[in-house]
């Protein structure tokens, strides 16, 4: 932000949304609609170089977990731990409330029955879309 101080708040957002949906969206359409809004405002060489910088740091990143010998399974462990991080609070209140060891079963069921019916629906939902674009080609 300091490199160029005449981009403004807007600027700088429209050029960050453009590198999020570069690497983290496989939806083309608002990613069309976002570059096209950056080439508007002509700010494409601006966009070029965050995207190089984007791409520089997310290599560096890569290059820094793989020199500490850190499986993906670890990584995908540690983000995936990452959301746990705001239930303490939720799981410390539920632990004064002297719960006895079948309604935590009760609660720990409801919760991986939920987490797991997420997954498979998702599962679901992608081999139904794959087997539905194979037949389609």
């Amino acid at each position: 932000q300091g490199m160029y101080p005449n981009l403004t708040d807007t600027d700088l957002t429209l050029i960050s949304l453009g590198i999020i949906l570069t690497y983290f969206s496989s939806n083309k359409e608002k990613l069309h609609k976002v570059l096209q809004l950056i080439k508007e405002k002509k700010l494409i060489t601006f966009f070029d170089r965050a995207l190089d910088k984007t791409y520089d740091l997310k290599e560096a990143f890569f290059g820094f977990l793989e020199s500490l010998n850190i499986t993906f399974s670890k990584v995908s462990n540690m983000i995936a731990y990452t959301f746990l991080v705001p239930l303490v609070p939720l799981l410390k209140d539920i632990a004064e409330l002297s719960l006895d060891e079948s309604q935590i079963k009760l609660i720990g069921l409801g919760i991986s029955s939920y987490v797991g019916g997420i997954i498979a629906s998702n599962f679901i939902y992608s081999l139904i879309k794959k087997i539905i674009e194979r037949f389609k080609s």
